[in-house]
């Protein structure tokens, strides 16, 4: 590597901007520092970029809560993120809250936070449609929804709407979703269009022709100020 394309590499590396000091500070660098810089810098870019495809990926498939679900790795909530303990929508139902990453609980009575939602800042809660989920087709515009937290404090919500989608393949969710309006939407659409900052949407499957998974229905609500 040329002394030109090794100050040009770790120039973009870095992301520093100030050429001329740099160019003069490697003038100074000898070769062992050199390298180590390069790997130095090779390293900081692969995580970054890891951390992107990561995050992609995890959002272009959407959690299975049919009967024919499969078991999805767990994933802890980003760093901040608010850990709800319990959801409640008076006269309708309480739940306690699962900290089960990207997976859906399997037990009654309790719904998961979704941990790829957290990073947007919303409140995502999963739930079998032959558990919890299944009293997720009662909910309703004008309702109200209280979320407890780790802290003891709560956060009520008021609904807003409800969102339906058929699944081209409901054995995998990674393919495109058929929206009310006939448009195929992809899962990272789909996920994109449920899970709003500062929101709280609920998940489940829908049944029917025969299928758990038929698709999905996503109730939204914003926060009450």
């Amino acid at each position: 590597m040329g002394e030109r394309q090794f100050q040009r590499c770790v120039e973009v590396f870095l992301g520093i901007f100030y050429r001329s000091t740099l160019r003069a500070r490697m003038n100074k660098m000898t070769t062992k520092n050199k390298t180590l810089t390069v790997v130095l810098a090779a390293a900081l870019l692969a995580a970054s970029l890891f951390s992107i495809f990561s995050s992609r990926a995890a959002a272009a498939s959407l959690p299975q809560t049919g009967a024919l679900s499969a078991p999805v790795a767990a994933a802890p909530l980003a760093k901040g993120s608010l850990k709800a303990t319990k959801v409640e929508v008076p006269g309708v139902f309480v739940y306690t809250v699962e900290q089960s990453g990207n997976g859906v609980p399997s037990a009654a009575g309790s719904v998961g936070q979704y941990a790829e939602a957290a990073k947007k800042k919303s409140l995502g809660f999963l739930a079998h449609n032959y558990l919890a989920g299944a009293s997720f087709a009662a909910l309703s515009p004008g309702q109200l929804v209280i979320v407890t937290f780790s802290d003891g404090s709560t956060q009520t919500y008021e609904i807003y709407n409800v969102l339906t989608f058929q699944a081209s393949n409901p054995d995998d969710f990674s393919k495109p979703f058929i929206n009310s309006s006939g448009k195929r939407l992809t899962a990272r659409q789909v996920f994109s269009a449920a899970y709003k900052a500062n929101e709280v949407t609920f998940q489940t499957c829908i049944a029917k022709d025969g299928s758990s998974s038929w698709g999905l229905i996503f109730v939204q609500a914003k926060l009450v100020k």
